[in-house]
């Protein structure tokens, strides 16, 4: 009642909001057309996430010592958080990748950004695991695991909550596609032999993923859809030119999925051999390590930026051709890497 803020635009701060050293925003000098403020908001609907599970399991041992398993898991996760802009609205065009258009003019004027906090978000996953293993007897265990698995959402921030994720965030089913965590197949395979020759030990491990998924962007501080978000846009091929000039027409092209690419699949294989020695009250431990004992190149990804497309020079054809480089597995992974140590026991 007694702040001298600008009323109309000031929250309402109640006769007991009285604290101690923190300075009221002063509105009044902050006129519409001006920079304004940017401020961060939680939609006063905002729900804790949550996720339905269901798993099947089938194990049984097989051969004496040796069990297998098959498990069959689905999830579907609802009320996930994301990020919008509030003091954003479409202006009724077409951006230039056939996407809905933002305008310019915030219905706020007041503000700059209303970054809020929602909870309408979702994920689904479904995975197939079979997995064998030998228990470790007379020297010798292995075991052995495949996955397959398929992981959608419409925005994968639980690891990476660094602003709006979403191309358009007032369409988030636009942005429902695979998952930055999906991975079609995981392989794992390892094995422990302690020899009754000489103390010898071997024991290795192999071990193949397929890709992760990652987005075609347009890429640079391009912003298509002027929703004041570059880097989160994805071009549209199959554009057609219109006129002479410069204009295209992208509203019967094909838009590029969120993460419709793929990384290189992984392969790797680690081994280990130890010689034990009897000394004194003890054991010494020499072991000999290899890690991508294969040296196999793992390369991936680097250039992720589909580019600025499509684009027509005037009365030209429409270029959809990618970045030089884009998609281009030129990054190889970790070599192979040799490790010496020594252990004693007692």
């Amino acid at each position: 009642p007694n702040c001298s803020c600008y009323q109309p635009l000031a929250p309402p701060w109640g006769a007991a909001f009285d604290p101690v050293g923190v300075a009221r925003v002063d509105l009044s000098s902050i006129l519409p057309g001006s920079k304004g403020l940017p401020v961060f908001v939680i939609d006063p609907e905002f729900t804790n996430p949550h996720t339905d599970r269901l798993t099947l399991s089938v194990e049984r041992e097989v051969i004496p010592g040796v069990s297998a398993q098959l498990d069959f898991t689905w999830a579907k996760g609802y009320n996930l958080e994301r990020l919008t802009d509030a003091n954003r609205a479409y202006d009724g065009t077409v951006s230039v990748n056939g996407q809905p258009h933002y305008s310019s003019n915030r219905p706020n004027p007041f503000y700059l950004g209303i970054t809020e906090s929602k909870s309408d978000a979702r994920a689904e996953y479904r995975a197939l695991a079979f997995q064998a293993s030998r228990r470790f007897t007379h020297n010798f265990g292995a075991g052995v695991a495949v996955t397959y698995s398929e992981d959608r959402d419409s925005d994968s921030n639980e690891r990476n909550f660094g602003g709006i994720q979403a191309e358009d965030f007032n369409n988030l089913n636009g942005s429902y596609s695979w998952s930055n965590r999906d991975q079609r197949w995981r392989a794992t395979a390892n094995a422990v032999w302690q020899s009754p020759y000489w103390g010898l030990g071997v024991a290795g491990a192999v071990r193949f993923n397929t890709g992760s998924p990652y987005t075609g962007l347009v890429g640079g501080n391009s912003d298509f859809n002027g929703d004041g978000q570059p880097g989160t846009d994805r071009p549209t091929l199959g554009c057609v030119p219109v006129g002479t000039g410069t204009q295209i027409d992208c509203s019967n092209g094909q838009h590029l999925a969120r993460n419709s690419f793929r990384q290189p699949s992984f392969y790797t294989v680690d081994l280990r051999l130890t010689k034990a020695i009897a000394v004194g009250p003890g054991s010494l431990t020499l072991a000999l390590d290899c890690f991508n004992c294969t040296n196999t190149g793992n390369k991936f990804v680097s250039q992720t930026t589909y580019g600025q497309v499509p684009r027509r020079s005037p009365g030209g054809p429409v270029i959809e051709t990618p970045n030089p480089g884009f998609g281009n597995a030129n990054n190889p992974g970790t070599p192979f890497t040799g490790q010496v140590s020594v252990r004693y026991d007692f």
